[in-house]
């Protein structure tokens, strides 16, 4: 299958106007008040208008990556996955590292023979609950060297123990598949290969030439099949290497990308070092010029799925676990919606540790707890096929007619106090800290043309009271917990529930939220009763 395709030209546009759309927003700006304890109220209107949906056909919530292929042979990650699966209405998850140590061993084969055994346990599990493979196939990861306010990374071979034999496995595996699941129910036309770029291991044109030749492999089982790669990384890409793939006629299904809020500052040796840049109009202009720079050079049919994404690179960092990064995920679907056919957010469940919460960046703690971040993917899947944007703020939806959903988002900007410090020495304590906006939000909207008659108003809030944080706070210091308080913990809901019911007015419907600092509101409108 093919995902549709939102090309840059239908929705830049709308992107470009939003300066346009913050001076609109600002005009409904009706009073500001001081409050007692430093805090204001801002007030913000907004109408929801059909005329400016646009298209995403669910390119947030489509897909799901894993820290590497072998969790799957944990039956526990299975059960929680499965969790994720259904609430995000998944189609796809994606297979890092399928050929790690842990999955394959190659040293009393003969040449040409292979044990995929524990491959085949996982594809197996993926495709008997209806789901399908992305599988990235080239075992790029990243380590870290340097935790200060920038990171020091570098690229590490994953598959160091297959040695020269690497394009024998790829072929055989390649033979593999087709001999053992073309027969499947789900076809091997909807299975997404992805093949990036491993920089440490191997020069650009010996990539190029393995990456054909496996993509002949595979669009040689039918024309549908997708076979992608190279692996862009948003923080640290040129205009220079677009041209070289071009020169080398490099030709994928789709160019993948990996997002992050970073930028390198320099370069030593085989060693980048990232400044945090959370700053969502920076990664949307990189978006923009990288789309226009494909463009340029011959690639303009080419989809871009981002096949990593996340608000942090680092294993450490508590805001992971705080609401706070539901506001962040926010911002950061606000600003790249239409610049990519496909967001796959990169770890779906903290890895095992010690402490329930350590600043994983998983949507599900090793438990299987949901964390406030699992709620803003949640959101987006019960989404219609349209979105309309509404400021910085808020996102409106028709699922069907007189049935809306939306997301409001009181998001606040990091501080220098935030980047001055090292993300994996950030404490829950120090959260507060990092914002020097402490405003809340009265949002209005106003939903026109609907069915007279009487609606209900369902908000589930996700904020500081309610987060994971604030119920382990709440039990004392216990640093090992038993069924019992686990349990207690999955029950809980992570959100505040409240319901409205408000009568319509000439076909409008007209209510209001109040919005704490980076609290975050789901809403779902539509009737009970017509007049």
């Amino acid at each position: 299958m093919h995902f549709k395709q939102n090309r840059l030209k239908k929705t830049e546009k709308h992107l470009e106007n939003q300066e346009l759309v913050k001076m609109v927003e600002k005009t409904f700006l009706q009073e500001t008040l001081n409050l007692k304890d430093g805090m204001r109220k801002v007030y913000l209107k907004n109408e929801v208008n059909p005329h400016n949906m646009i298209s995403v056909n669910s390119a947030w919530t489509r897909a799901m990556g894993v820290s590497d292929a072998s969790v799957f042979l944990d039956s526990s990650y299975q059960k929680y996955f499965l969790q994720i699966r259904d609430a995000l209405k998944l189609k796809y998850v994606r297979l890092p590292l399928i050929f790690s140590e842990d999955l394959f061993g190659n040293k009393d084969s003969k040449e040409g023979e292979y044990d995929f055994t524990k491959i085949d346990t996982i594809l197996d599990f993926v495709l008997a609950n209806h789901m399908l493979p992305i599988l990235e196939i080239g075992g790029r990861q990243k380590k870290v060297h340097l935790h200060t306010n920038m990171l020091g990374i570098e690229e590490e071979n994953a598959y160091k123990h297959l040695g020269k034999d690497y394009k024998n496995v790829m072929l055989a595996f390649l033979d593999h598949v087709l001999f053992r699941y073309s027969d499947s129910k789900q076809s091997l036309d909807d299975w997404i290969w992805e093949y990036q770029y491993e920089r440490c291991e191997i020069e650009k044109k010996e990539y190029i030439v393995c990456f054909q030749e496996f993509a002949q492999q595979v669009h040689g089982w039918g024309t549908n099949h997708q076979f992608g790669g190279y692996g862009i990384d948003i923080y640290d890409w040129s205009e220079e290497e677009i041209a070289m793939l071009s020169k080398e006629s490099f030709s994928p299904d789709y160019f993948s990308v990996n997002v992050y809020p970073y930028r390198c500052v320099v370069k030593q040796d085989s060693i980048q070092y990232l400044e945090r840049l959370l700053d969502s109009y920076y990664l949307q202009t990189e978006m923009k010029k990288l789309r226009s720079v494909l463009d340029s050079y011959g690639y303009e049919k080419v989809p871009i799925y981002v096949s990593q994404w996340n608000t942090s690179l680092e294993e450490k960092n508590v805001v992971n676990d705080s609401f706070v990064k539901t506001a962040w995920m926010f911002v950061l679907i606000h600003c790249l919606t239409g610049l990519a056919d496909l967001f796959i957010y990169d770890m779906a469940i903290d890895k095992k540790q010690k402490d329930v919460l350590y600043g994983g960046a998983g949507l599900f703690s090793q438990d299987g707890i949901p964390k406030s971040s699992f709620h803003i993917l949640k959101g987006m899947a019960n989404m219609g096929s349209f979105l309309e944007f509404n400021g910085d703020h808020l996102i409106f939806s028709p699922v069907r007619t007189n049935y809306w959903v939306g997301i409001c988002s009181n998001r606040k900007n990091f501080n220098m106090s935030y980047y001055q410090k090292a993300e994996i020495r950030i404490k829950e304590e120090d959260i507060h800290s990092f914002f020097d906006d402490q405003d809340i939000l009265e949002q209005e909207i106003h939903i026109p043309k609907l069915r007279e008659g009487i609606y209900r108003i369902r908000l589930m809030i996700v904020n500081g009271e309610n987060s994971v944080l604030a119920r382990l706070r709440k039990m004392s210091n216990t640093t090992i917990l038993g069924n019992e308080d686990l349990q207690f913990l999955k029950e809980q809901s992570g959100y505040d529930l409240q319901i409205l019911e408000k009568k319509t007015n000439a076909g409008r419907l007209e209510f209001s939220l109040s919005l704490k600092p980076n609290e975050t509101v789901f809403l779902q409108v539509f009737p009970i009763s017509f007049s």
